[in-house]
């Protein structure tokens, strides 16, 4: 068993499936992309890529609050990554809900995230310090 909780083989296929989002992302095919991730999430519930890809897509469609229910769900899958908490807190941002985004962005920083310095700052100036 793999450190997302579900067997190998199963792990492996719904990684496959969102390494072919990631490629269909970069490609410009957003369908495409959105499909690949959904089979993924099929596969294994639990995949980091999948939810991230699925966050980050529907965050450049405008769609923010369904971005941000995937983000959540990233950060409950490996709330150990800065990535998933970055995205949270971009999300957030978005939303208003900017005492999320500022929690999200402190343990995206805490984790090492590089953009999460950036990102506090974006906030700060927008709604001040919290």
């Amino acid at each position: 068993v793999l450190a997302s909780g579900s067997p190998p083989s199963i792990a492996r296929s719904a990684a496959a499936e969102a390494k072919a989002g990631r490629a269909a992302l970069a490609r410009g095919d957003d369908e495409a992309a959105e499909k690949a991730f959904h089979r993924a999430l099929n596969e294994d519930p639990r995949s980091l890529a999948a939810l991230l890809g699925l966050s980050e897509l529907y965050f450049d469609r405008g769609a923010y609050q369904k971005s941000l229910g995937y983000a959540r769900k990233a950060t409950e899958v490996a709330p150990r990554s800065g990535s998933a908490h970055l995205q949270r807190g971009d999300a957030c941002f978005k939303v208003h809900r900017y005492d999320e985004a500022r929690q999200a962005y402190r343990r995206a920083a805490e984790l090492g995230h590089p953009g999460a310095a950036r990102a506090l700052d974006r906030l700060t100036q927008r709604v001040g310090e919290g």
